[in-house]
């Protein structure tokens, strides 16, 4: 390894023109040696401005995206079952059940699936609404 690239000096440097490259528009002048930035004139220290311009909004999108992960996520039944759509019955889901994929609903008066009763669901999972789909 190249004893250069150990000194801090010279990481901070490096890193403070790779900010600078990344983000010329707004950076008009960067002081690594105090760990300031000018963004559009007003003096802002480094690590605000990387948490409040990269981490913040990364980290944002990172939670939009796992809710959209757990909107078809396959959720065991000892977790939760399906809503009580209407008359006692859920929405049509998929469920799995053994070795197979089904639709089903949940029968709440009944206290079981609408599928052979030797059948065990053990997850089950929303269906995907067909405009959803359309994009896949």
């Amino acid at each position: 390894m190249n004893k250069e690239a150990l000194k801090p000096e010279l990481a901070r440097s490096e890193f403070a023109s790779k900010i600078r490259d990344k983000f010329a528009t707004e950076c008009t002048m960067l002081d690594h040696h105090h760990g300031y930035l000018k963004v559009n004139g007003t003096p802002m220290r480094i690590i605000k401005w990387i948490e409040s311009n990269i981490i913040t909004p990364l980290e944002s999108e990172n939670a939009a995206l796992k809710a959209e992960l757990d909107k078809h996520r396959w959720i065991p039944v000892g977790e939760r079952l399906p809503e009580n759509f209407k008359f006692n019955m859920s929405k049509d889901v998929y469920v799995i059940a053994g070795s197979k994929q089904l639709v089903s609903s949940y029968d709440y008066e009944l206290k079981r699936w609408n599928t052979s009763p030797y059948i065990t669901v053990t997850h089950w999972q929303s269906l995907i609404p067909p405009e959803e789909r359309k994009g896949e």
